[in-house]
């Protein structure tokens, strides 16, 4: 080798030889040049299954035109990174979507016509410095006369990079968005008397997610059902249904309708909310409708509602100062295999909030399946849903808590196909109104207006025979039979439509930012989705959320609750009472309107004495009890930390010190075979 190398050709031979090891190298490592490792547990790194299936799909070419102040990675390294990963994104897609995504790339610079064209698009500005130089960092997505736009990357979203971005180019790929009709007695649009006296209103923050992706119309009665045509029909904690609207929603079905129906035996948020039109608010929902779910073989009963110890949620049951950790044995965090993991609603979602659900029983039916897809624990228990009513007492709902031993339904797919509720036909006016009718049945009949011209008599006849050829055409159409398989989504809370229970409100730039802490939109959207035929964007949408809670920690927490619970209320009671009986001898012997004998007043000091050492104790006691109560947490919190700064290290020390005594013996082995 030496020889060769004071060779000039033998230095020409070994740079070749160098080269073509370069080029041979680089033509191998080339082709998986992008290639990376995801190690993170929902792999939010790694394009998913259903991004490849909708962008396999696409109709038409998309252009994403990602704007990116550079300055703006510079002064903010975060924003840098966080641009990495969108871009890193984008050109996934771009792959996948074998041409047809186009992205362009921009540095919108201040007071340039690329800084002109992201404004026009639609993008936001952040002040960047004194000068009032704008930078930017957004998207936007265009198909032919199609545009959307994510006005700026907000950080908090960053775990639903793939869905924001899967979403956006989804929906300018499908101009045509499905119809969802929505019938509820929940202000779900708003306040409707605010907003028929021009006042603002908040709509619940479901309805602009779900109008992102779907035609969203508001029916205010079941009777417009047949001129929505919906491709889903969502009904929300419905008000009373006359028999018409009941027809409308049977046929409906009939003819294979597909429906989300959420029911409520007790709908807590309900209180001092008016219902739409005025109408009183329904506390109770499931009467409603319960002729539909007799018939499927259905019972949710409105007299009692789910609890759960092991998946209660923890609320204060203290004050500001002296919190007192209680589980709420009614609001309830479902997680994990709660939640069927077969169904596509629900496979993917890590944590649904429910509050006071109903309870889903299932009477075999035939030609009706019925599939749970949430239920609770075996660790449940059924309580009587009157207790909800007025205040609630947390801590004695929880002290009296008798499990069960069996898992509650809360949730349940249903299909098939049934015989109508109505089969002599559509109800006669005579049946509509015959509750008007019992009324006024005490008042003094009015006598009959009859037309007076012949105009009145023409027009009456026309109405009466428009009215009889629109009821031969109801019958022509009426089924008594399923002409196809119905499916449903039935759900026993509606209180999980409510902000609190799933998304948190953040200002950026001056905008509203949601952050889910749950997926309770996400399931809706999930149903709708599936419903609707399309399942890509499903798998997308549930992998990150802002909530990760320590299982281990959860569970330690309850098993104390339990341990301690009972040991702390008897001592809770006993201080009460021995604080009465101080109040009642202190005020013996502030009494000057009697004169004591001063043996009876030292019998009284006596007593009051004991009474402050019984206070005092007591107070000792309960004290301890409390810090027990956490003392589980914390030794295992110290482990942890423990695990994480100081066993890794020592264990690495360990392995190097045995490997270096290993290492010296060998060699003097070694030296002494020699």
């Amino acid at each position: 080798m030496r020889k060769l190398l004071n060779n000039p050709i033998g230095w020409l031979i070994a740079i070749g030889g160098v080269l073509a090891l370069f080029i041979i190298s680089n033509a191998i490592v080339a082709p998986i040049s992008n290639a990376r490792l995801d190690l993170t547990e929902e792999k939010l790194h790694t394009l998913s299954n259903g991004t490849r299936n909708m962008l396999s799909k696409l109709k038409k070419p998309v252009t994403l035109n990602f704007y990116f102040s550079k300055k703006l990675g510079t002064s903010a390294p975060s924003f840098g990174s966080y641009a990495k990963r969108v871009r890193d994104m984008l050109r996934e897609m771009e792959l996948s979507a074998q041409g047809k995504i186009i992205i362009n790339e921009e540095d919108p610079v201040a007071f340039s016509e690329t800084e002109d064209q992201a404004v026009e698009a639609g993008l936001q500005g952040a002040p960047f410095d004194q000068s009032g130089d704008q930078v930017y960092f957004g998207l936007q997505a265009q198909s032919g006369e199609e545009s959307q736009v994510i006005p700026f990357f907000q950080t908090q979203r960053e775990n639903f990079l793939e869905y924001d971005l899967a979403r956006m180019i989804h929906s300018v790929d499908n101009a045509k968005k499905p119809i969802v009709a929505v019938y509820t007695g929940r202000p779900l649009f708003g306040d409707m008397r605010r907003m028929m006296a021009g006042m603002p209103t908040q709509a619940f923050r479901i309805v602009p997610e779900l109008r992102k992706r779907f035609q969203i119309n508001h029916m205010f009665s079941m009777r417009d059902l047949p001129d929505e045509k919906p491709d889903v029909l969502m009904v929300v904690h419905p008000l009373k249904l006359e028999q018409d609207e009941k027809y409308e929603l049977d046929q409906y079905l009939l003819h294979g309708g597909k429906a989300i129906l959420i029911v409520d035996p007790f709908n807590e948020t309900a209180a001092g909310t008016p219902a739409p039109q005025g109408r009183q608010p329904v506390f109770n929902s499931v009467v409603n409708v319960k002729d539909f779910l007799d018939r499927w073989g259905i019972e949710i009963s409105d007299k009692v509602i789910a609890a759960d110890r092991s998946i209660a949620r923890m609320v204060n049951a203290g004050t500001a100062s002296q919190i007192l950790p209680v589980p709420f044995v009614t609001w309830l965090g479902v997680e994990g295999n709660l939640m069927s993991r077969d169904d596509p609603v629900t496979s993917e979602l890590r944590r649904l909030n429910i509050q006071s659900a109903g309870i889903i029983k299932i009477n075999k039916t035939d030609n009706i399946k019925v599939e749970p897809i949430i239920q609770t624990t075996s660790d449940s228990q059924e309580i009587e849903a009157k207790t909800h009513k007025g205040r609630i007492n947390v801590e004695e709902m929880a002290a009296k808590f008798k499990p069960s031993g069996k898992p509650m339904i809360l949730a349940a797919r249903v299909s098939g196909t049934y015989n109508t509720l109505f089969p002599d036909g559509p109800p006669k006016p005579d049946d509509i109104k015959a509750d008007e009718k019992d009324t006024q049945k005490d008042e003094k009949p009015k006598a009959e207006v009859k037309p007076k011209t012949v105009e009145e008599i023409r027009k009456a006849a026309k109405e009466a025979a428009e009215e009889k050829a629109a009821n031969a055409k109801r019958m022509e159409s009426h089924l008594n039979v399923s002409k196809a398989p119905f499916n449903i989504l039935l759900v026993s809370d509606a209180d999980m439509l409510e902000d609190h229970f799933w998304v948190q409100v953040r200002q950026f730039l001056g905008q509203n930012v949601l952050v889910p802490t749950s997926n309770n939109g996400d399931f809706i959207i999930n149903a709708v989705d599936h419903f609707t035929g399309n399942s890509d964007l499903i798998s997308l949408r549930s992998r990150g959320t802002t909530q990760r809670p320590f299982t281990k920690v959860e569970e330690l927490r309850r098993d104390s609750e339990i341990k301690y619970r009972k040991v702390e209320q008897s001592l809770a009671l006993k201080l009460k009472e021995t604080e009465k009986k101080l109040s009642t001898l202190r005020d013996k012997q502030s009494d000057k309107s009697k004169k004591l004998a001063s043996d009876k007043k030292e019998e009284i000091e006596a007593e009051i004495r004991a009474a402050l050492d019984e206070l005092l104790n007591t107070r000792k006691e309960l004290r301890n009890v409390r810090l027990k109560l956490n003392e589980d947490i914390e030794q295992l919190e110290l482990w942890v930390r423990f695990a994480n700064i100081g066993l890794m290290p020592i264990l690495v020390g360990c392995f190097a010190l045995g490997l270096g005594v290993f290492r010296t013996r060998r060699r003097r082995v070694r030296a002494q075979e020699d």
